[in-house]
């Protein structure tokens, strides 16, 4: 049965099946929408607007989106409105940036910026200004005061020398003793450290020796036990088994059961070899042979299974190389082990080999090689089984014999084997079980065997394998494991074994109570120390307790950490001295000493540095630290080997003193000589006084304050102590002037030129904030306000002119990038955005027109919006369209309702496959190619199952018979579905070749799968519900098929077109012909607005700043060049990259350029640029760089676009030549990047392989190249009139552009619904022409009778599904309806009455070159 008789004769189940398959993918479909991706029309990641999209990103740390608000209607001339922009700038930028915007341009925000900027720039000068007046004042007071005290304290100095002298001898003294005291401790602490180590050692190692004694004698005796097990196992075993094994062997009448039945096992095994392998294994031949129950009942043949599997395992074994009766008594004793007890199992090789060996020499007596070959066929069947039976009964009698006789030397050897197998050497085993089954065996004979392989476990030498059988014997004399069950007896066997080995008692026994405490370390380190204070003194014996209690583990502690033994000798060296008394160190420098005395630093040089650090403690206890170090300081420079010598040198002394007091900052104003001068005149101590304190305040006096502090100081020594307030004033006043004019000199705020009366207000404005008469907020708020109107603005708004500030001064623009991970949150931060910039406009009562805002996101957000309400209302129209042209083809409700039934159930089948890929990460889908492999798959799967009810109604019509109908209907039919649908998945599947294109990728992966799956349901279920719905009266309401109306009808539109073929052909060439020149000369408009009404709010919004604004304002032309160097370190990457500027500046169309080096338009430093903002056009280390190009034409305009084309051209010559790299971005590029890319994927890819392939298809499966290269032509010049009727009406009639991917959606659109009414007619006309009987032009009439006008009725679904979009708000979507509707319609009519029937005509058989008349029609 075929699948097309299948699917008729038993709809019910396909029915099923596909409910079933509907149960399964139905949920899978209801998640296609989780793996929908927003993103959609793309470039590659590797294009180059995309590279510069990644790059922007990393200099602005955001997308490279725009948003664009612009209010009208605004004074921008008037200070007032001025100085409120300027609040309002402010506000807008806190409130809007990082919540809904970021990178905010707009002339507010800048005024609010700079006002901001000078605000604070006033209000450091005058605060500084204000500050350096109260500091001079300040110095001015100190000054004088500290003249007056230096004279006061000079006079003490000279006290406080005297007393210090003194002082600094008596220190020396007490260091001196010091520094002796503590060589002959050092020595002590050296002999009392190394003693501790050396115990601390030697207890170390006795515990380790010790707890490996504890730990071998705990595993020796863990190997006896051991030992104990294995020899007390085996004698018992040896002792118990070996008399049984005997009796059982002994036993004649076992012994002879078990020989005769392994003969008779034998011999039914080897028979059934013998019959099955002569019978080539047929069990009837080999049952009736081998039956001899008329001999005896129990001479049957084996059961089925049991024979065949004999015969298997004996061919097997002979085909390994035995013979077959050895073979056979293989198998025979495998059967007989399963019946035969545990206890006799183990005999069964014995019983076996003895019976081979009997068989053998019977065979030999018989001059017999196989027994099994001495089977015969009938007739001598019988007696030859009887004889080998005789003979293998023979065999086992003889076996019974040979096994009673030697049943001792048997046993013996099975024994033997046991025990090897065991691992004892043979020899030993061989004795061993010989000696059982005589019963001969002693224990001493086992332990001695055990005891010779396990010397080497136990870690014994070779010579103490009988000692240690000895001790086995004599701890477990009955061999009934005493040691495994007794651990004490066990440890005493091996002190024993142990003792008798060579170690010492004492050993021992501490080993012994050391395991008894489970390996406790403290116990051993104790152990230890009893045995090592045997052979101590009293005194050795005190460190040793001081090693025990710092060490109780006995780790060596000690010896690892030569510190610690310092630590404890330290103390047991004080103890020592506390006790005689003689202590007069602190502990801690006897710990300290210890410490250096164990690393070897105890030198000279640091005791010295020890005795002076004891003499400096004591000094500060009396004099402070400080005093104290500084003391200690001076002992070592003046007295370096602590000899005394300060105490024995006045005059030495005298020269410490000074130097301790120039190390203190008090350096004094005089020399020894001069002190001695200050004691007899006191002129001249005023006279030294006053020079140092000169030198002492200008030695920490800045450079750049020495000349006012040398004024200061010439006033205060000239006139006394105690200056007049009014004279300090008049001197600070004139200071502070001079002051003003040196800093208003360097001052600059972002490269701005600074008024001249600037310096002398700030400096008037200071002298009166410092004596209080003004507050500094209040001084630098008229200064700012001052300078941003009179200087900053009228440049920023000159500057600003036609980009953010419109050519009449009365409208500014706000610009910035949106906030948002997607397109709809981008859309509403910029409408937020507008809002906010409404709300205070109004708030601050400025005055203004109306606010627009647009965008580029919420642009293509309106798009969207305006999109989706137009498919909406147009979809009414094409449903209801649909549904009446598809019931006057049919002619019945119910006819029209099915085909959808198998379209939704095969759409539902792809769109889960498609699911199942896309969630395993195999394809991505698109929301485009979401929407169109539903809509394609409906479309299509309408035209398959369509086309299958229609055929089915002509059957119907005749046969009256609903299952032969759909069977006939899908025979027919079927092949037209299959070419078209696989014509489609190929085109389609071509769009795969712009795999770096995404949505195109998406499309290819999507959509082939959901078209197979709605064809195969049109082929299946379809047919199926027809076989069982077609046949009911219902059905077919409100008009039954009938043969007058529905079959063999010729088409009257046909004869006539007929007549004149040659005429019209050529007309529809010449059409095509014409309509390919507007195919390729086609350039569309890459606006988007577009696709927008003309009132929608964005559009607005870009009227008035096409009429106010530079053109290119919103959306710049982004050039990033990716440098070998920083522009901010090297001069010459800078005038590089401004070059390429300056480059970019002087080509037509472009408005403006700003970059890095002139962040404004026209160029500037390096650090002026900076200040202006230019770091923002850069990244972070500077190797990265933006260019921002704005063009004074419209971007997306002809002039536009050959704008961005010149500076993408200059760009990558200037870069080349210049070795960088440089990338052009930014929304005008990427456009015109996409439609080259879409452009050369899909002319240089996608359409040759498409209808190459196709082209293919359609040859295989209608036999016919012509017809195929047909078909591709009606697709191919559908398309291309479509578009030229689109041209001719809106372009140059109506005088709008055309979208520039309108051609290539009208090729995609025609491919699927061109191949299948192409398929759809020549599928009836190859029919028509065997039915006709070779007459071509009856056959396209009668072919056109039966399918033109249903084609047709299919082209006018779609195309009133296309036209409905003529009634969309904008002029996008009707040139997108218009264009093609006329494109499909124009395809159907080729298809069914214009193009493909006049060829098939004119051309007859040849039509169906080459194969296409072989193939086989069914009547």
């Amino acid at each position: 049965m075929s699948v097309t008789d299948f699917i008729a004769n038993k709809p019910a189940i396909v029915v099923m099946a596909w409910i079933l398959i509907a149960v399964v993918a139905l949920p899978l479909f209801a998640k296609l929408s989780t793996v929908v991706q927003e993103q959609q029309y793309t470039l590659p990641e590797n294009s180059e607007a995309m590279t510069a999209s990644r790059l922007i990103e990393k200099v602005k740390g955001g997308s490279d989106s725009v948003g664009v608000i612009v209010v009208t209607g605004v004074d921008l001339r008037d200070n007032n409105t001025v100085l409120k922009l300027t609040i309002w700038g402010n506000v807008f930028n806190e409130t809007v940036a990082g919540r809904y915007m970021s990178e905010i341009k707009a002339l507010p925000v800048m005024l609010a910026e700079a006002n901001a900027t000078l605000y604070h720039a006033m209000l450091t000068a005058v605060t500084n200004s204000t500050a350096y007046a109260k500091q001079l004042y300040r110095a001015f007071n100190e000054v004088d005061k500290a003249y007056a005290s230096a004279l006061e304290n000079a006079t003490r100095q000279v006290e406080v020398l005297n007393q210090s002298i003194e002082g600094i001898m008596e220190a020396d003294k007490g260091y001196a003793e010091a520094y002796h005291g503590l060589l002959q401790l050092a020595e002590t602490l050296n002999t009392t450290i190394n003693g501790l180590i050396e115990l601390d050692n030697a207890l170390a190692n006795t515990t380790e020796g010790l707890l490996g004694l504890a730990q071998r004698l705990n595993e020796t005796a863990t190997g006896l036990q051991r030992l104990d097990s294995v020899y007390s196992k085996l004698y018992q075993g040896l002792a118990a088994n070996a008399p049984s094994l005997v009796a059982v062997l002994s036993n004649k009448t076992l012994v002879e059961r078990m020989e005769k039945g392994l003969a008779f096992t034998w011999w039914q095994v080897s028979r059934a070899y013998y019959y099955l392998e002569a019978y080539n294994g047929s069990y009837e031949a080999y049952s009736e042979v081998a039956n001899l129950t008329t001999v005896d009942p129990k001479l049957a043949p084996l059961q089925l299974a049991e024979a065949l599997k004999a015969w298997q395992a004996v061919k097997q074994l002979v085909a390994e190389g035995l013979d077959p009766d050895t073979a056979a008594a293989k198998v025979a004793a495998s059967i007989i082990a399963n019946q035969t007890p545990p206890e006799l199992r183990q005999l069964l090789p014995v019983f076996t080999n003895a019976w081979l060996e009997a068989l053998a020499r019977a065979k030999a007596a018989m001059n017999v090689t196989v027994l099994t070959e001495q089977y015969r066929l009938p007739p001598a069947s019988a007696e030859s089984q009887l004889a080998v039976l005789d003979a293998a009964t023979k065999a086992a009698e003889a076996a019974t014999d040979s096994i009673i006789v030697n049943s001792t030397a048997i046993a013996a050897q099975l024994l033997a084997e046991q025990l090897v197998s065991q691992g004892i050497p043979r020899d030993a085993a061989e004795l061993l079980a010989e000696k059982a089954v005589r019963g001969t065996l002693e224990p001493i004979d086992v332990a001695t065997v055990v005891a010779g392989q396990a010397a080497e476990e136990i870690g014994l030498p070779a010579h103490a394998k009988q000692l240690l059988a000895e001790i086995l014997v004599a701890s477990d004399p009955r061999a009934e494991g005493v040691l495994v069950a007794s651990r004490a007896d066990a440890l005493n066997a091996a002190e024993k074994l142990l003792e008798a080995l060579g170690a010492p008692r004492e050993a021992l026994d501490a080993a012994r109570r050391i395991l008894d405490q489970e390996m406790n370390r403290n116990v051993a380190a104790e152990e230890a120390a009893k045995l090592i204070e045997q052979q101590l003194d009293e005194k050795a014996k005190m460190l040793l307790a001081t090693v025990v209690r710092l060490d109780p583990e006995a780790r060596g502690l000690l010896a690892q950490n030569p510190e610690e033994a310092a630590k404890a000798a330290a103390e047991i060296v004080y103890n020592a001295m506390e006790e005689q008394g003689a202590v007069q160190l602190p502990r801690e420098v006897v710990n300290q000493l210890a410490l250096l005395v164990v690393r070897g630093e105890a030198s000279p040089e640091q005791l010295r540095s020890l005795a002076l650090s004891l003499v400096e403690q004591q000094a500060a206890e009396k004099m402070g630290q400080e005093q104290a170090r500084l003391l200690a300081e001076a002992l070592q420079r003046f007295d370096p080997d602590a000899a005394g010598r300060l105490a024995d040198d006045p005059d030495l002394a005298l020269q410490a003193v000074f130097w301790m007091a120039e190390q203190q900052g008090r350096r004094l104003p005089f020399t020894p000589e001069q002190l001695r001068e200050m004691l007899g005149s006191k002129e001249a101590l005023r006279r030294l006084v006053a020079e140092a304190l000169r030198e002492k305040v200008l030695e920490n006096t800045p450079a750049e304050a020495k000349p006012y502090m040398e004024r200061i100081i010439e006033v205060v020594v000239s006139e006394g102590p105690g200056v007049p307030e009014a004279r300090k004033w008049n001197v600070i006043e004139d200071l502070l002037r001079e002051a003003a004019r040196e800093k208003a000199d360097a001052m600059s705020i972002n490269g701005l030129e600074l008024p001249s009366w600037l310096p002398g207000r700030i400096a008037e404005l200071a002298v009166a904030a410092a004596r209080g008469e003004l507050a500094v907020e209040e001084a630098a708020e008229k200064l700012a306000e001052q300078l941003l109107l009179g200087t900053v603005y009228p440049k920023m708004l000159s500057e600003s002119k036609g980009l953010l500030v419109s050519s009449d001064y009365q409208a500014f623009l706000v610009m910035g990038t949106p906030l948002g991970v997607d397109r709809d949150e981008l859309a509403k931060n910029t409408v937020e955005t507008g809002k906010v910039a409404e709300e205070l406009l109004g708030r601050l009562g400025i005055g203004y027109e109306k606010v627009y805002t647009s965008g580029s996101d919420l642009l293509m957000k309106q798009v969207e919006e305006y999109a989706s309400k137009d498919v909406e209302k147009t979809s009414k129209f094409s449903e209801l369209g649909t549904f009446i042209v598809l019931l006057l083809i049919l002619e019945s409700v119910f006819a029209v309702i099915l085909p959808y039934m198998g379209v939704f159930l095969g759409l539902a089948v792809g769109g889960a496959l498609v699911y199942l890929a896309a969630s395993n990460g195999w394809i991505d889908v698109t929301s485009t190619s979401h929407s169109l492999m539903i809509t394609t798959a409906l479309g299509l799967g309408a035209d398959y199952a369509g086309y299958i009810v229609h055929r089915f109604r002509e059957e119907y019509a005749v046969l009256r018979d609903p299952r032969e109908a759909s069977r006939r209907a899908l025979r027919r039919a079927g092949p037209a579905v299959v070419a078209s649908a696989l014509t489609v998945i190929i085109g389609f599947g071509s769009l795969l070749l712009g795999w770096d294109i995404g949505f195109l990728r998406s499309m290819g992966e999507t959509i082939p799968l959901t078209v197979a799956a709605t064809a195969l349901a049109s082929l299946t279920l379809v047919p199926a519900l027809l076989s069982i719905l077609g046949g009911r009266s219902w059905f077919w309401w409100p008009r039954k098929p009938s043969p007058e109306r529905h079959v063999g009808r010729e088409s009257k539109v046909m004869k006539a077109l007929i007549r004149y073929e040659p005429l019209l052909l050529a007309v529809i060439l010449v059409a095509i012909a014409g309509s390919a020149y507007f195919y390729v000369t086609f350039e569309g408009s890459h606006d988007m607005k577009l696709m927008l009404p003309d009132n929608a709010p964005a559009l607005e919004a870009f009227d008035v700043l096409k009429e106010k604004f530079t053109p290119g304002v919103t959306d710049p032309v982004y050039v990033i060049a990716v440098l070998p160097q920083s522009i901010w370190s090297s001069n010459a990457t800078a005038e590089a990259l401004d070059g390429l500027a300056a480059r970019i500046a002087e080509v037509p169309g472009v408005a403006k350029v700003m970059a890095p080096t002139r962040p404004m338009g026209e160029k500037v430093s390096i650090e002026e640029a900076k200040q202006m903002g230019g770091e923002k056009l850069a990244s972070s280390d500077g190797r990265i760089a933006v260019i921002q190009v704005i063009l004074d034409v419209d971007p997306y305009s002809r002039k536009g676009e050959e704008t961005v084309k010149t500076i993408h051209d200059i760009v990558h010559s200037y870069a080349e030549q210049h070795g960088f790299k440089a990338y052009v971005g930014g929304a005008p590029y990427a456009v015109l990047e996409m439609d080259q890319l879409l452009h050369d994927r899909y002319y240089r890819r996608i359409l040759p392989a498409a209808s190459l392939l196709m082209v293919m298809v359609f040859t295989g499966i209608f036999g016919s190249l012509v017809a195929s290269i047909a078909a591709l032509l009606v697709i191919i010049g559908a398309a291309m009139m479509g578009i030229a009727a689109s041209v001719i009406l809106f372009q140059d009639i109506l005088g709008k552009p055309v979208l520039w991917f309108l051609h290539i959606v009208s090729m995609i659109a025609v491919l699927g619904v061109g191949m299948d009414y192409n398929s759809f007619f020549l599928a009836r006309a190859l029919e028509e022409f065997h039915r006709s009987g070779g007459d071509s032009k009856k056959a396209v009439v009668r072919a056109a009778g039966a399918v033109s006008t249903f084609v047709v009725g299919l082209a006018l679904v779609v195309t009133s599904a296309y036209l409905a979009l003529m009634t969309a708000s904008n002029i996008g979507m009707r040139e997108m309806g218009f264009t093609l509707a006329v494109t499909v319609l124009l395809a159907g009519l080729m298809a069914a009455y214009l193009l493909t029937p006049l060829i098939v005509s004119l051309l007859g058989r040849r039509a169906w070159w080459p194969w296409g008349l072989q193939k086989r029609i069914e009547h």
